[in-house]
């Protein structure tokens, strides 16, 4: 019987907007994985002896009839046809030492992807720093642009009331109103 496996389902192994992995739980899938392998390892290899002990003479030699002997001969060929059948399984299943190679290729492509996003993110952040710092220039320059034309706009104002002012003061009544009014934009 194999030990109850961990539940990913629920629990996300990348969360959020930037890429978290939970290196914990990949390890806990591992760790998992390896005692089953070494769980299903220890019962292949009692039954392999058992086999073995099945398979070999037994020393004792039957004395029977030629049925009795070749029906011995065929269950003894059947075993050991068994028996090898059950030993290449044994050489096919994985060992501990493919699952910590396959760890360690796993935790180096992560290391490597995380190195990828990290680098990703670093240069859209320098891009997108670059364009502020451009738009940012542009504003300003049209702000200057703005501020200046505003300041002529109003000294010419100022330049034009203090004309009107001046030639009402010298002028008649009458004529100050008619040059007011063709000396206002």
């Amino acid at each position: 019987e194999l030990p109850a496996a961990p539940s990913f389902a629920q629990v996300p192994l990348v969360q959020g907007g930037g890429v978290t992995l939970e290196s914990k739980k990949l390890n806990t899938a591992f760790e998992w994985v390896a005692r089953c392998l070494q769980d299903q390892q220890s019962e292949i290899a009692v039954l392999a002896g058992r086999l073995d002990a099945l398979a070999a003479p037994s020393g004792h030699a039957e004395h029977g009839s030629a049925d009795a002997g070749s029906g011995t001969l065929v269950r003894l060929e059947l075993v050991s046809n068994q028996v090898a059948a059950l030993r290449r399984a044994v050489d096919d299943a994985p060992r501990k030492s493919d699952l910590e190679m396959w760890r360690s290729r796993l935790t180096a492509d992560i290391a490597a992807l995380s190195d990828e996003l990290q680098e990703g993110l670093r240069q859209q952040r320098e891009t997108s720093q670059r364009r502020l710092s451009t738009a940012t220039d542009e504003l300003r320059t049209q702000l200057e642009r703005i501020s200046e034309s505003v300041m002529d706009r109003l000294d010419e104002v100022a330049d034009t009331s203090a004309a009107a002012a001046s030639s009402a003061s010298s002028a008649p009544p009458s004529a100050v109103t008619s040059d007011a009014a063709a000396a206002l934009p």
